[in-house]
């Protein structure tokens, strides 16, 4: 093959979210694209790739942006399928450090529903493109030929009793967390990655409630704050589909929420408002307690390979992974779709393709390291959080943006230019504005008198 890539045949490992946005992607680029994925692709359970759907998920409003953008009906199809239009402000309780949050329209607006239904419905919406068609398989490796491009060994059919190769022009990783491809480069004679990881011991344990018939009305989500380094227990309660309230346990470090009826519901009145544990003491279970045990964030550094196939490409999870309680996610993955677009709209089209993939790996980490530092940060304001702790600049950032938590209750402007900046509309400069700063020392000038 010659450096112009061909534009017949394009890959994707999984059927997450990454692999289905990024399938919707390459449809503008290749002839044919196939999601390979292990589970049952017409489903709509949670995957077994996906044992965290159980838990609360949420879209920021910049992944919603995104997605609005790749599949217009998307919104409209979530809301008839039961979906939540919330606020993010608005509609949103915080219990932070002693007080509650003001709730005021911010235009901070996404859709709320358990990523069940999300992944439900965005497959449904990649159904809809003729170009692109799904295969029950499990990818077991990759070959590679003298050119330097990779094609995936693959096992299908009943029991995946068959094996064959599959060759694609271009072949992109969205297998998630569980991504095999460090190993299975590694079998093809590159080099082992490096790998960075922060390990926060992180428990979650989630279950869903019918809404009581006094909080039908409500269209609100409740979420009750930690504060470390001594209270690291926090809970949440978020409205889906069906009339339904996901209910979420969380701890860091220790104190880890258990899966046990009694002590779910006593871990609810010992968070630091029992606004939470008022709502759900008498409401009906609609579900088993789920637990989670989150291994920690990865980042796995494909950027700095010296070598790299010239047809492979790593996205969403399968390269960097988050603590899911900041609700990076979703959208993180949907905006590594979005550059994958851009990269492609650009050098398809260019005699440099053999080095498309490298070059979008060290750009998607560059877009990757501030949502990273984010989650890490507050990760290390733990004593139990152990890995490669950030940069002195990092962390005095990381205590200029807490301060700003710290303030939002008190102050419109830090609550709004705070969500701004974790739903990622804004930049981290946002909380530099001269009147946020103004606000911030006379509250400090005030809490020392």
């Amino acid at each position: 093959m010659g450096p112009i890539m061909e534009r017949k045949h394009a890959l994707v490992i999984g059927g997450s979210i990454s692999g289905l946005v990024s399938a919707q992607i390459l449809a503008k680029y290749f002839e044919i694209v196939t999601i390979i994925e292990k589970d049952d692709i017409k489903s709509s359970d949670v995957r077994n790739g996906t044992p965290q759907a159980n838990h609360i998920h949420t879209l920021l409003v910049k992944g919603k942006q995104v997605l609005s953008e790749i599949f217009p009906e998307l919104e409209k199809e979530m809301m008839e399928s039961g979906a939540l239009g919330l606020d993010y402000i608005l509609n949103g309780q915080y219990f932070i450090d002693g007080y509650w949050t003001p709730r005021f329209s911010s235009g901070l607006d996404s859709y709320f529903s358990s990523r069940t239904l999300f992944e439900f419905t965005i497959r449904k919406q990649v159904e809809k493109n003729n170009k692109i068609q799904f295969m029950n398989g499990l990818v077991t490796g990759l070959v590679t030929d003298n050119n330097k491009h990779v094609s995936v060994k693959i096992k299908s059919g009943k029991d995946f009793s068959s094996e064959q190769i599959l060759h694609g022009d271009i072949v992109v990783d969205a297998s998630g967390r569980n991504s095999k491809t460090s190993e299975w480069l590694q079998d093809i004679g590159y080099a082992k990655p490096e790998e960075t990881h922060v390990d926060s011991n992180i428990g979650y344990a989630t279950r869903c409630y019918k809404i009581p018939k006094e909080y039908q009305n409500l269209k609100e989500f409740i979420v009750i704050l930690n504060h470390p380094p001594h209270q690291p227990k926090m809970g949440g309660i978020l409205p889906i589909e069906g009339k339904r309230w996901k209910v979420t346990m969380y701890s860091i470090g220790k104190d880890l929420p258990t899966t046990d009826e009694k002590e779910f519901l006593e871990f609810s009145r010992t968070l630091a408002d029992q606004r939470v544990y008022d709502m759900i003491k008498n409401a009906e279970p609609e579900s088993e307690i789920h637990g989670y045990r989150v291994r920690g964030s990865r980042v796995i550094h494909y950027e700095r390979a010296k070598v790299w196939p010239e047809n492979y490409i790593v996205i969403g999870d399968a390269v960097c992974t988050f603590n899911p309680f900041y609700g990076q996610g979703m959208t993180i993955a949907v905006l590594g779709c979005k550059l994958l677009d851009e990269f492609l709209k650009k050098n398809l089209s260019e005699s440099n393709q053999k080095k498309l993939p490298l070059e979008f790996q060290k750009e998607l980490y560059k877009r990757n390291s501030h949502p990273w530092l984010l989650s890490t940060g507050e990760d290390f304001r733990w004593p139990t959080t152990k890995g490669q702790r950030p940069s002195a600049p990092a962390r005095m950032m990381q205590a200029y943006a807490d301060s700003i938590l710290y303030l939002s209750p008190h102050s419109k402007l830090a609550a709004k230019s705070f969500q701004e900046m974790m739903q990622m509309t804004r930049s981290p400069l946002v909380l530099f504005h001269p009147k946020l700063m103004v606000q911030l020392l006379m509250r400090k000038m005030k809490l020392k008198i």
